[in-house]
């Protein structure tokens, strides 16, 4: 009797095993954005398009693992577009962009405190000339369906707790968002500010 029970064992076994690697194959994260001043900014990566808040922050939901190219620009043209390669890879990403002290900009990564420089070269180039064809044409300008929404946030002494709703489609999703307080032994350098010349 044991003998017949054999084969639908592994069968049962292949059946969760391939279960288990489509759930695992459908796992999504999110990236979220904030500027440090608070200045709001678009987006555009690969043929969708986003747009934060009016106080500059937002969130990504859905993204496979994988590299992406981020294109972002600034209202009224404060700023010059700024392209970032940005690599999630099985987690969550959070930045602060945020501008150095010689007026470069970046992404600074919440959790591991490194930064992402701006792209440079002839893709960046390339890039940055593709999204101008694209606004030039806005008939074939992306567009994104997503909404988010935030619902909470508590700012403590280890951090900022946020929770966000993200409506994609017909589906809500709740993303839970931690952002972890700077270690206040780093120093982070002023702006460069140009000095006056001194009348005798």
């Amino acid at each position: 009797m044991r003998g017949s029970y054999f084969p639908i064992k592994i069968i049962l076994l292949l059946i969760s095993l391939f279960f288990m690697e489509s759930i695992q194959a459908q796992k999504t994260y999110f990236l979220y954005i904030q500027t440090e001043t608070k200045i709001p900014f678009n987006l555009q990566m690969a043929n969708m398009a986003y747009y934060s808040n009016a106080t500059g922050y937002l969130l990504i939901p859905s993204l496979a693992s994988g590299k992406y190219t981020l294109i972002i620009d600034f209202p009224k043209n404060q700023f010059v577009t700024q392209t970032f390669i940005c690599e999630i890879s099985e987690k969550d990403r959070g930045f602060r962009l945020k501008q150095n002290a010689d007026n470069s900009w970046i992404l600074y990564d919440l959790v591991s405190q490194a930064e992402i420089r701006n792209a440079i070269g002839k893709e960046a180039v390339k890039i940055n000339y593709e999204n101008k064809l694209l606004k030039s044409n806005p008939d074939k300008a992306p567009t994104t369906t997503s909404n988010v929404t935030k619902t909470y946030e508590k700012i403590g002494a280890n951090g900022i707790n946020q929770a966000y709703t993200v409506q994609n489609g017909s589906k809500i999703d709740t993303v839970l968002l931690f952002i972890p307080a700077m270690d206040p032994s780093l120093t982070i350098p002023a702006p460069a500010t140009k000095g006056k010349k001194q009348t005798p």
